[in-house]
């Protein structure tokens, strides 16, 4: 079988991308891939079955410097600025999924997206955990006739490690570049700036938390599949329960769903759903998911050639049993009356 080229694998979430990738398909080559050809080379070594190489996407060398092997699928995790490794993608035909990038950043992904298309499936995961906590949230919809309403609060834990470059440069970037964040109210989307979005929720362990509209597209897919009017997603920085009391960093996501119900009855629908950052890292685990359907690891054929988001490229409830296989936590679903 072709390896899954990692550009950027040895970094802490590509190395978590390539441990679950491994965990579902043991005897998939990796090829493991960045600037540094010795980290890359450590790493590969500690998996086994992988190969290590130098690769450049900052426009210096032709064809990333990479050799003229063929690969299943390519993940890139740090941001593609110069373009050249979807470029890369559409000139081999190799299934390409982009890890990095806010809402405001999906408008050049699509344009530069559109000229690969053709030979490619090019995949542009600019969700929240690339599409992890999305799922979660669809996959809860589901058990809803119609959807009136979303809330979703997501908790970010960092006390497992410090952030590694390539996460810290996407941060500033997306923070400097972009101070407003999106939502949909009474059905219209908006752009909310600042503090004027903040609100109080309930998060895990009815503890009270305060949240700001996230930067990711996240509110804006959730509206467009559930045709929900009211849309929110809110993003918290700082310990999670499960560091509290358990020192185990993780990362919280709390949704709130309101709608009709299979009996006709108007419902909010709320579930926890907890990844430890240690043992279940919730934007690894998604990566790896689309890697998976990008390559047709676990499906009949690899992802036709096109432009996808993490909704269109997935199932969520395919994707929340993966996650639950792997020991992301998922509360029961509480049921209260609108």
């Amino acid at each position: 079988m072709k390896p899954i080229l990692l550009i950027g694998g040895y970094g802490d979430t590509g190395r978590k991308t390539a441990q679950q990738l491994r965990l579902r398909h043991p005897d998939v080559p990796l090829a493991i891939a960045g600037r540094s050809l010795a980290a890359a080379q450590t790493f590969a070594d500690e998996l086994g079955n992988a190969v290590a190489y130098t690769a450049d996407i900052s426009g210096n060398l032709p064809d990333l410097g990479l050799p003229h092997g063929e690969f299943s699928a390519m993940g890139v995790f740090l941001m593609d600025s110069t373009g050249d490794a979807l470029r890369f993608a559409g000139d081999k035909g190799i299934p390409y999924v982009a890890v990095t990038g806010g809402a405001f950043e999906m408008g050049l992904q699509f344009a530069l997206g559109m000229h690969a298309m053709d030979r490619c499936s090019v995949t542009i995961a600019s969700n929240w955990f690339c599409g992890g906590a999305l799922m979660t949230i669809l996959a809860l919809c589901r058990e809803l006739t119609r959807v009136e309403a979303v809330t979703a609060g997501i908790v970010i834990d960092r006390n497992a490690s410090e952030a590694g470059p390539a996460t810290r440069a996407d941060f500033e970037r997306i923070l400097s570049t972009c101070t407003s964040m999106p939502l949909r109210s009474k059905g219209v989307y908006k752009w909310i700036v600042g503090d004027a979005g903040k609100v109080a929720y309930t998060g895990t362990g009815e503890r009270k938390l305060e949240g700001t509209p996230a930067v990711s597209v996240d509110a804006v897919t959730i509206g467009a599949v559930t045709g929900a009017r009211d849309v929110s997603v809110f993003e918290t920085w700082g310990d999670s329960l499960s560091w509290i009391e358990e020192r185990d960093p993780s990362d919280e996501i709390v949704i709130e769903a309101r709608g009709t119900d299979q009996d006709g009855n108007h419902v909010v629908l709320r579930q926890e759903v907890v990844a430890s950052r240690v043992s279940a890292p919730l934007t690894a685990i998604t990566i790896a998911m689309l890697l998976d359907r990008g390559a047709g690891l676990s499906s009949d054929a690899p992802l036709a050639p096109g432009i996808y988001t993490a909704e269109r490229a997935l199932d969520p409830g395919e994707a929340v049993a993966w996650m639950k296989e792997v020991g992301v936590r998922f509360s029961p679903v509480s049921v209260r009356s609108a």
